[in-house]
């Protein structure tokens, strides 16, 4: 089920945010769901992501451009998972462009959780 929500793991509070299987209209929600989240933390924020069945459009990134901003500082590390090929991609050009290396895909969720709850950066 796609949505936002905090999950502890190995003491480390994580925001799990799942775009699996949403529409664009969707995806948009979710981000903003995420975002709020973010905002309500404050700061030093480990986020999961997954987009597994899901599409990355330009309305959705035209979205992310604009909001991403707002909160980027407040996140520490950024584990995607669930990407194809291409969102692998997009995701690269993205991380040029907001200028932030702690975002980073994983073929599984564990690898990205690894990565997440471990203090030296991969």
């Amino acid at each position: 089920m796609h949505g936002v929500e905090l999950i502890q793991i190995a003491d480390k509070e994580i925001i799990y945010i799942n775009y699996s299987g949403c529409n664009p209209k969707e995806m948009i929600v979710v981000f903003d769901q995420a975002k709020e989240m973010v905002l309500t933390k404050n700061g030093n924020c480990l986020l999961l992501t997954n987009f597994q069945d899901s599409y990355i459009t330009p309305l959705f990134m035209q979205h992310v451009r604009k909001e991403m901003p707002k909160v980027d500082f407040m996140i520490r590390k950024n584990a995607f998972i669930g990407m194809s090929a291409p969102q692998k991609t997009i995701l690269e050009g993205f991380r040029l462009f907001i200028g932030n290396d702690h975002y980073s895909h994983f073929d599984s969720r564990q690898k990205a959780i690894d990565y997440l709850i471990n203090d030296v950066a991969i």
